[in-house]
């Protein structure tokens, strides 16, 4: 395994996901109604009871399955990290809840921190997760979408061969963001619960599909690329449910394999599609990649080290990623290169192309070289329509 890749093994992020966003709240962590709430002590009195605490109003917060009570004023400040200590307390169904004691905002500043020099920021791009591929042109097509997921608004559709690396630059976002998110299929809210309003939600594997989860990934499709703003929870029943789920800058990448490899094609996605098949695949960019990674990965190596050593990499990453939202949405940034995508766009899925060829062009250091990467892209989205019909 190269040593510069040692930074990118996802045992290594898990560490720095886990030390450096342990105790961050965000909104997506919000469930439920601003309202009235009481609670009792954890331990018991000297009657062998447990104390009535004075009612409080304010928000329950869930995060990796805790409950936390949040006053009216830090909702305000989230994202927020919890400082230990916290009260411990319990609701009426005797649920432990954490009431915080102590909080610090945290908020990842955009910058443009690797933009040094005129060529710095191809050469970050470029180095970020640079394995080594079978179909190396075809892995920077899916490198530049990935980055398109990351910061624009898209909803995508990716069938590629076993091997060829689908979710791990997902992975890896989700790892530095800790906004984008992988899940199997499953119910609607389960999914819509990993939503977090940016970033991107990566949906792997499509087999095995009964009615429920077929007619929930659809609801997914048609809520996040008809551009709304957010999601309406209409059946509330307990206080670990959202009421509301912002995706107005919510991305969505549907990834399974090619329709060769499924022993029934049947089960390929565009065959399981049911109802309305023909908005949902008006909503969705759907791309065939070819070719596997060659590159080895292992852990003979200090995980725990590589992880403090790249601590300040990962999170001038997020705060760059952040940046190149920012910049994206303002429209501030002049585009510098041309190509005439020749194959049939929809209204909606013209403007995802746009944020795609944003990236390209962002990245590429010359006019042939966006064209060569466009251009795969475009095939790869012709391919698909292709290996349908074979």
């Amino acid at each position: 395994m190269k040593e510069e890749l040692q930074k990118f093994h996802n045992s290594v992020l898990d560490k720095h996901k886990k030390n450096f966003y342990a105790g961050v709240m965000d909104k997506e962590h919000v469930t439920g109604f601003r309202k009235m709430m009481t609670f009792r002590t954890k331990e018991l009195n000297s009657s062998g009871e447990q104390d009535k605490l004075p009612p409080m109003e304010g928000f329950i917060g869930i995060k990796d399955n805790q409950k936390y009570f949040f006053t009216p004023d830090i909702i305000d400040l989230l994202p927020v990290r919890i400082i230990e200590p916290v009260n411990e307390v319990v609701d009426k169904d005797q649920n432990l809840v954490y009431i915080p004691n102590e909080i610090k905002s945290f908020r990842i500043k955009p910058e443009a921190v690797f933009e040094t020099s005129e060529t710095s920021k191809y050469e970050w791009f470029e180095g970020f997760f640079d394995v080594s591929h079978s179909e190396p042109l075809q892995f920077k097509a899916w490198k530049m979408i990935s980055f398109a997921n990351e910061i624009g608004s898209l909803c995508t559709a990716v069938s590629a061969g076993r091997g060829f690396c689908k979710t791990q630059l997902g992975k890896i976002m989700g790892y530095i963001t800790n906004k984008t998110t992988l899940t199997p299929v499953g119910t609607y809210k389960g999914m819509l619960d990993k939503v977090s309003g940016t970033g991107c939600l990566y949906v792997d594997e499509f087999k095995k599909m009964d009615k429920n989860k077929t007619e929930a990934i659809q609801d997914i499709i048609l809520q996040i690329g008809g551009s709304s703003d957010n999601v309406q929870n209409e059946a509330l029943k307990t206080s670990q449910t959202r009421k509301e789920y912002d995706i107005s800058e919510q991305s969505l990448c549907l990834t399974f394999n090619l329709i060769e490899e499924f022993e029934n094609p049947a089960e390929f996605f565009d065959n399981l599609l049911r109802g309305n098949k023909e908005a949902m695949l008006d909503r969705l960019l759907q791309f065939r990649f070819t070719g596997r990674i060659t590159e080895h990965f292992d852990k003979e190596f200090n995980l725990e080290q590589v992880a403090e050593d790249n601590k300040m990499f990962y999170i001038n990453c997020a705060k760059y990623l952040c940046y190149l939202q920012k910049k994206i949405r303002s429209a501030e940034y002049k585009r510098r290169f041309k190509y005439q995508w020749s194959s049939v766009l929809t209204n909606r899925t013209a403007p995802q192309i746009s944020d795609i060829a944003w990236v390209c062009d962002y990245f590429s250091r010359t006019q042939e070289e966006f064209e060569e990467v466009m251009g795969c892209i475009e095939k790869a989205n012709r391919d698909y329509k292709v290996a349908l019909t074979q």
